[in-house]
């Protein structure tokens, strides 16, 4: 009997109720006034949160930049707009760009803490995970408000899951959940589905199953949502479920390479080679490359490794993450010379 998205039972809602014991809470609201914008940045902020569930085919993110270009060229040192700018570029595939941005905000004693978090974006999404890492913990210590603790465990355990370290990824796993706790932030479906991400690396794919049905049940319309109920359909024995899915992602539009690596996943355990190396090169394009977790991820073992097509697509990911070398030099650097104490 094939197992769809109707067939979920309460079973998920009590394992979401189990994952909302580990943090002690249900989702919390966020309290307080929103601090008051200028004008032109609440009109980015509106396009870049079109863009984040629109994606590509809104064309948000055009309209972003332009807005952000406009306010650079009447007041080129604005810090506010030259972090989102950088913002922009890390999310439309252009890294090189993102990163120089957001180390221009780096200087002085009191850097920046969204700009270290998008520069330890960056670093990741180049395959420097040391050096993402290290920002990322940084930010830990500093109890950054801005950038707080479960959001920093949550990008470190993707670190160490692109690194093949998947117990360390399970041990920043389980310290996110603690931070929630702490901060008393919602547990969402992106949570629960890079648990089952870690448990499918760290033990199979069936630990992952229950973390993937739980973050379906939590809340079925979101792009996180969809990743769990694919990658359920994928290894618990569902494939016809898998390709309607595939097909109706594809038309969701985002941009974010991170994102299309997953269809890469997806199209190589439902046996589409060509669509998952399509889907390969269009990561690359969006600024996902790195090199080391594309070449080791054992999720692609189906996936073929000769041939003229995936060996330039290699060559040409390793040749970017290699012109990062700079970057994450500068990165150490910025950390060499904060106060011991900090």
């Amino acid at each position: 009997m094939r197992s769809g998205p109707d067939t979920l039972k309460l079973g998920s809602l009590a394992f979401i109720g189990l994952c909302s014991s580990l943090v002690g809470l249900l989702p919390a609201r966020e309290e307080g006034l929103r601090e008051l914008h200028p004008e032109w940045l609440q009109m980015v902020e509106h396009w870049m949160q079109v863009a984040s569930t629109a994606g590509s085919r809104s064309g948000a993110y055009a309209k972003a930049r332009k807005l952000l270009q406009e306010r650079l060229d009447r007041a080129p040192d604005d810090s506010k707009a030259i972090y989102h700018l950088a913002l922009v570029d890390a999310k439309t595939g252009h890294p090189e760009q993102a990163a120089a941005g957001f180390l221009s905000l780096l200087e002085g004693p009191s850097p920046d803490h969204r700009a270290v978090a998008g520069l330890a974006y960056s670093l990741r999404y180049t395959g420097w995970f040391t050096a993402s890492e290290k920002l990322y913990f940084w930010l830990i210590l500093q109890e950054s408000t801005v950038y707080p603790p479960s959001r920093a465990w949550s990008q470190i355990t993707k670190n160490r899951i692109y690194a093949g370290r998947y117990e360390g990824a399970r041990q920043s796993d389980l310290l996110m959940y603690e931070a929630i706790r702490e901060e008393a932030a919602p547990l969402t479906e992106k949570h629960l589905f890079y648990s089952g991400l870690v448990a499918a690396y760290l033990e199979g794919p069936e630990s992952a199953l229950p973390y993937w049905e739980a973050a379906w049940a939590m809340r079925p319309d979101t792009v996180w949502s969809r990743f769990a109920l694919a990658y359920r359909s994928a290894f618990g024995g569902a494939p016809e479920d898998l390709l309607d899915l595939l097909e109706t992602m594809q038309n969701h539009g985002f941009t974010d390479g991170e994102r299309t690596y997953r269809l890469v996943h997806l199209y190589t355990l439902a046996g589409q080679p060509k669509r998952a190396l399509d889907m390969l090169r269009l990561s690359l394009d969006r600024g996902f490359f790195p090199f080391t977790y594309w070449k080791e991820d054992p999720l692609l073992e189906d996936l073929p490794r000769k041939g003229p097509e995936i060996e330039a697509l290699f060559l040409q990911a390793s040749a970017r993450h290699q012109s990062f070398a700079a970057i994450a030099g500068q990165a150490e650097f910025f950390l060499s010379q904060q106060p011991e104490d900090s």
